[in-house]
């Protein structure tokens, strides 16, 4: 064994030291200043016995700065590619103190071309999230916005040729929120995707892109009560599973002055053991971006409708969702490695909930501004 482990390592190094090695260290640092609305996703009003609070009360509203630094580093030998990143960011809220945020993530991946038109990626990733309160959007789990999650992804990518790629993945998630309420809840998650992908050139204009890719994932929670004086430790368990499909076309000037994409996907959502929460959705819209010399500007509009079978709401209705997302970004150059950035975006949910009270299923409205420098060394 000590032969063979001996064997391997020195193979690693002759590879490493006697081909030709390209690196490369990537840094991105950015300083925001913003404000946002409705921070927390309250609704417009609410009604408690017989009190009504209006949306100066509900809304939690703030400046914020955003600071975040995100490195990449590569290395290429041969026919593979290490990559090495490390991101870490804070949102600091001046009126807001129990909205500030604190993120993390780290990633390895491996990349080969181990045979000819067949690329191998194994890109295990870290991340954590740290904010506090509870995710008011959430029908069921009263799960926290803070959390870790691990994701062990396992790309297999071929090349068919005349541009044209067949991509799958399988992928494994563990997410544990943070406890709330003598209460904590964790899953693991396993998702299998594939993607066909195709190119093609019209006239000395255009290129064209078109895009199909399919989804499975099964998801196991479990929410754990932990013992207390009045009750013992308390399990329930759940079982989600989601089918996705989606196709994107993208038309791309050859001059690189624009980029516009067009992408539709259905999904359909199923809860075990309840079907409470089983439901369909259709999700569609268009991504622009315009180029002119070194500045961009990015805009996204996303319609979403998502339809409950069995969650019932006020008169016998069943929950029906309506989302409405969008945002603009303008990336302007100042000197060598120094941009000014703006970004507006919001995000709508009409509901079928129309009760003005606290669950977590109704409407909300939220958005927010921000503009600052980012350095890219």
């Amino acid at each position: 064994m000590n032969k063979l482990l001996a064997s391997i390592v020195s193979f690693i190094l002759v590879l490493l030291f006697t081909t030709q090695v390209y690196a490369q260290l990537d840094l991105e640092t950015g300083i925001n200043q913003g404000y946002e609305w409705n921070i927390f996703k309250n609704p417009e009003k609410l009604v408690e016995s017989s009190d009504t609070l209006a949306r100066k009360q509900l809304w939690q509203n703030s400046i914020y700065n955003e600071f975040y630094i995100e490195s990449d580093y590569y290395r290429e030998w041969a026919e593979n590619r290490l990559k090495l990143s490390a991101d870490v960011g804070t949102d600091l809220y001046y009126q807001q103190s129990q909205a500030h945020r604190f993120n993390y993530r780290l990633l390895s991946s491996f990349r080969s071309n181990f045979l000819d038109g067949v690329y191998i990626e194994l890109a295990p990733e870290l991340r954590r999230e740290r904010q506090d309160g509870v995710d008011r959007t959430d029908l069921v789990f009263s799960t926290r916005l803070s959390y870790h999650q691990l994701e062990a992804p396992l790309h297999l990518d071929f090349y068919l040729g005349n541009k044209t790629w067949l991509k799958f993945e399988g992928k494994y998630r563990y997410k544990a929120y943070d406890q709330f309420d003598n209460q904590q809840t964790k899953y693991n998650a396993y998702t299998a995707e594939a993607e066909f992908k195709k190119s093609w050139d019209q006239g000395e204009r255009f290129n064209h892109e078109f895009e199909i890719e399919s989804m499975a994932l099964y998801r196991d929670q479990r929410i754990t009560e932990f013992e207390t004086q009045d009750s013992p430790l308390d399990y329930r368990d759940r079982e989600f599973t989601k089918i996705e499909l989606g196709v994107i076309y993208t038309l791309e000037n050859k001059s690189d002055a624009f980029e516009i994409e067009f992408p539709v996907q259905g999904t359909v959502f199923y809860d075990h053991p309840t079907s409470n929460l089983d439901y369909k959705e259709i999700e569609f819209g268009t991504d622009i971006e315009f180029r002119l010399r070194q500045s961009t500007i990015s805009m996204s509009l996303e319609h979403t409708l998502r339809d409950f079978k069995n969650f019932e709401v006020d008169g016998g209705k069943t929950l029906y969702y309506s989302y409405w997302n969008g945002d603009i970004e303008i990336e302007i150059p100042v000197i060598s490695g120094v941009y000014l950035k703006s970004i507006a975006a919001f995000t709508t949910r009409n509901s079928t909930r129309e009760r003005l009270t606290s669950a977590f299923y109704r409407a909300y409205t939220t958005s927010y501004l921000q503009t600052g420098v980012i350095f890219y060394l």
